[in-house]
């Protein structure tokens, strides 16, 4: 660990483990260019884990371990890490390499790619010490990451990052704020149309949508179990955009499978389904009829199906009404005034 605010010289041995003071003193200015990045009132008091490579370290060493697991709320999330890394010599030396793996009941599963540590923004550093001022062009490169997320299905998780460059060229480094983010994607359902006569097909659509990051989310499923009277139509249609999406709906079904991926970059994709009812009546469809692994449960959505309307009997005219008789007395005076026209003639 490393802040700006240590003496110089390191007064705790710190230079005698750097090697050299000026290795220290980078150490030291990367932790400031951190806080920096994050806006600090005081970023020369912020503290990094930071790592100025004199000799060869080999690749794939650990630099970073939770010494127990971490417990997730939910089990069955989407689980990604998010870091703050700082890098400096970027523009002559290799860069670090680092990457992340989640435990899932102790075992690894790396979570997306490696991350470029130069991959950031410039951020000057200041003198300090036997370290001189790196601006411009050679400041530090600071910029925040987010691995990819990784479907945990155990209610505990724990995090591992290791560095896949194993030079002693450049590969400084400093990295502070490690984050677990849920970044599980969410399920939405809807109608359409929302209102349908008895027997009539209404098209059930499911939307998930990724988070704001647009990682890749592999394996996520859902069932939905259709409320009582709602089935799938005898014609399904199922489609679906959704990467190696799988959807499993057989005509008369009272629930519908799905499986699927988002990719990299996917903002979200969609299964449609067609539905009908032979019983009148409003079937809500919510998160209590749906058993889902790594979603984000719907809101309530619902479709009407609506009874054929009964024909009026017609009601028989009685013969003394007295509009009835009425009518019936113009009637016959119509006929005696044409009978008298035709004499006339």
């Amino acid at each position: 660990m490393s802040s700006a605010d240590q003496p110089v010289a390191g007064a705790d041995g710190q230079t005698a483990s750097c090697g050299t003071q000026e290795a220290w003193n980078v150490t030291q200015q990367l932790a400031q260019a951190l806080g920096a990045f994050k806006g600090q009132a005081a970023p020369a008091t912020n503290f990094a884990v930071s790592a100025y490579t004199s000799n060869n370290p080999g690749a794939g060493n650990v630099e970073f371990e939770t010494a127990t697991p971490l417990t997730l709320p939910i089990p069955s999330r989407f689980i990604a890490v998010g870091i703050d890394v700082a890098a400096a010599n970027c523009y002559r030396a290799p860069a670090p390499q680092l990457q992340f793996a989640l435990l899932d009941d102790g075992t690894p599963v790396a979570a997306g790619g490696q991350i470029n540590g130069c991959g950031g923004t410039l951020q000057d550093m200041p003198a300090l010490g036997a370290a001189g001022a790196a601006t411009a062009g050679q400041g530090a490169r600071v910029g925040t990451n987010t691995s990819g997320g990784v479907l945990v299905n155990s209610a505990s998780v724990g995090i591992r990052m290791t560095n896949a460059n194993g030079s002693g060229g450049g590969n400084d480094h400093a990295f502070d704020n490690i984050q677990l983010l849920d970044v599980s994607p969410t399920l939405d359902k809807s109608f359409s149309p929302a209102t349908q006569p008895v027997g009539g097909v209404s098209v059930l659509t499911f939307t998930v949508t990724n988070t704001t990051e647009l990682g890749a989310k592999a394996g996520w499923s859902f069932t939905d179990n259709l409320p009582a009277g709602l089935v799938v139509a005898p014609t399904p249609a199922t489609a679906t955009t959704c990467p190696s999406g799988v959807v499993t709906a057989a005509a008369g079904a009272t629930s519908i499978d799905v499986t699927g991926n988002l990719a990299d970059a996917m903002e979200s994709c969609t299964v449609s389904v067609n539905v009908t009812s032979a019983t009148a009546g409003a079937y809500a469809n919510g998160p209590d009829n749906i058993e889902s692994a790594g979603l984000n449960p719907p809101q309530v959505s619902t479709v009407t199906f609506t009874a054929p309307s009964t024909p009026s009997t017609p009601t028989p005219v009685p013969a003394n009404a007295p509009w009835g008789v009425l009518l019936l007395s113009a009637l016959v005076a119509g006929f005696a005034s044409l009978r008298a026209a035709r004499n006339r003639a």
